[in-house]
C-alpha cells in the first residue's frame, strides 16, 4: 500500500507540472503517457479501485482534438480491461479487435 500512497503523490505533483507544459505542442501528450503507466501499475496489482480511478483520469485528460489513433484505441482497450477487472460485461469482439491492431502495429 505504501508504494500506492507514494504514486499517488508523485502523481499529483507531476501532474500539475505537465498540465502547465500541456500548451506546448511538444508536451501535449505527457499527461496521457504519465497517467496510462500509472493505470498500467494499478491494472497490473489488480487493484480495480485505483485502476478506476486513474482511467477516469485519463479519459479526463485526452483532449478531444489532439487523440492520437494510439490514444483512442489504448482508451477502449482500458475501458474493457477494467470491465473485466469488476467482472461486469464486457465486449469480447473490442478486444479482440485492439489486439489484432496491437499484432499489425508491432
Amino acid at each position: 500500500m505504501f508504494f500506492g500512497n507514494l504514486l499517488l503523490l508523485l502523481y499529483k505533483q507531476t501532474k500539475i507540472k505537465l498540465e502547465n507544459f500541456s500548451l506546448l505542442r511538444k508536451y501535449n501528450n505527457e499527461v496521457f503517457s504519465l497517467l496510462l503507466n500509472i493505470l498500467v501499475v494499478f491494472i497490473k496489482k489488480d487493484d480495480v479501485k485505483m485502476s478506476a480511478f486513474f482511467y477516469e483520469e485519463l479519459k479526463n485528460s485526452v483532449f478531444e482534438t489532439t487523440n492520437t489513433m494510439y490514444e483512442k484505441t489504448m482508451m477502449i482497450f482500458l475501458k474493457e480491461l477494467i470491465n473485466i477487472m469488476k467482472s461486469k460485461n464486457y465486449n469480447e469482439r473490442n478486444i479482440e479487435k485492439i489486439i489484432s491492431l496491437f499484432s499489425c502495429l508491432f
